[in-house]
């Protein structure tokens, strides 16, 4: 056997032997954890004084070429989080109106009086809220599919 066919026979023996021995290899980390617990902690710690500088450094321009991605994803998960609070709230409802209700996801909320309104209840305007504040605002509305709404609109804001 050449020197590489030695190697290759030596790491697929290792990788062999480590995954019969997976538990014994596991317990016997945990084990030595424990017992040196403190001291890792406290190097931990010491490592994070001396380079904390750099890190933040770091991080900084990371963030900063990151920016505009890590606003994006943001943003994103945020609107998800938004459309499923919406989603589980308009779920089983109809129209208040007209009682259509074929498909819930269309349907729209309207203040049932304008006066009382602190924001419109659509996705740019929820996403600076509270899901408690949500709630309050859409209890102030009721639930109409779109053509009760250009309705009401084109009557001037009377319902029925």
């Amino acid at each position: 056997m050449d020197k590489e066919e030695k190697a290759k026979h030596h790491r697929e023996y290792n990788k062999e032997w480590s995954r019969k021995n997976k538990e014994r290899i596991c317990s016997r980390r945990k084990e030595l954890y424990q017992l040196n617990k403190d001291k890792i902690n406290l190097h931990r710690r010491e490592y994070w004084e001396k380079h904390k500088d750099k890190k933040r450094e770091a991080n900084k321009r990371y963030h900063e070429k990151h920016k505009l991605q890590s606003n994006k994803k943001m943003r994103e998960y945020h609107q998800e989080k938004e459309n499923e609070f919406i989603s589980a709230y308009k779920k089983g409802k109809c129209c208040s109106l007209c009682g259509y209700n074929e498909h819930y996801e269309i349907l729209q909320f309207h203040h049932k009086d304008r006066k009382n309104k602190l924001f419109e209840v659509t996705l740019s305007k929820i996403s600076k809220r509270s899901p408690e504040e949500i709630k309050k605002e859409l209890d102030k509305c009721i639930l109409i599919c779109p053509n009760c709404h250009f309705l009401i609109h084109s009557r001037g804001d009377k319902l029925g």
